[in-house]
């Protein structure tokens, strides 16, 4: 994500909800060959695609899921202790 590169994963527990919910990339069954071939062949066919789950992935990355915005609760309660 932080580097604006559309993903391809397994369907894992709450992936395909940030993965495919968020628009960048796809969520494959982990022992299909085919469904990996056929995720790369659309990836490599089209550009646009590619780089609209990119960009979405990057936004995702710098609005949410970076290292200051995950320990923005961990530093408030190290913060509350002094």
């Amino acid at each position: 994500m932080a580097l604006g590169v559309p993903l391809i994963t397994d369907q894992g527990p709450l992936l395909s909800e940030l993965i495919e919910g968020n628009g960048c990339g796809f969520c494959i069954p982990h022992d299909s060959d085919a469904a990996a071939v056929e995720v790369v062949n659309r990836m490599i066919r089209d550009d646009e695609l590619r780089r609209q789950m990119g960009k979405c992935g990057r936004q995702l990355h710098l609005n949410r899921f970076n290292y200051d915005e995950q320990f923005k609760p961990v530093l408030q309660i190290i913060q509350g202790w002094f």
